[in-house]
């Protein structure tokens, strides 16, 4: 099953408090912004899996949202009120 693509503000519109986030590691897309795609082939995602249905976190733009490095995306979960995630590689 495809995950339902949601954006950062439409989680305010859940009950995320027993929502605990997989954070995978997938191929990076060819967005635009800044960033060599060589230098760092790869990106951490955040998938939510909130009243029997999975989501995928993406941008105003509609790409899935990528963080380049680990700890940015610790402390922006930290920062949505997120105690805890699961990580897949």
């Amino acid at each position: 099953m495809k995950p339902i693509p949601i954006q950062e503000h439409e989680l305010e519109s859940f009950d995320t408090s027993k929502v605990i986030p997989a954070v995978r590691r997938i191929p990076r897309q060819l967005n635009e912004g800044f960033g060599n795609i060589s230098d760092f082939p790869t990106a951490w995602s955040v998938e939510l899996r909130i009243e029997n249905k999975q989501y995928v976190l993406t941008s105003f733009r509609g790409k899935i949202r990528e963080w380049r490095k680990l700890d940015s995306l610790e402390k922006w979960l930290i920062s949505k009120g997120f105690i805890e995630f699961h990580c897949y590689l």
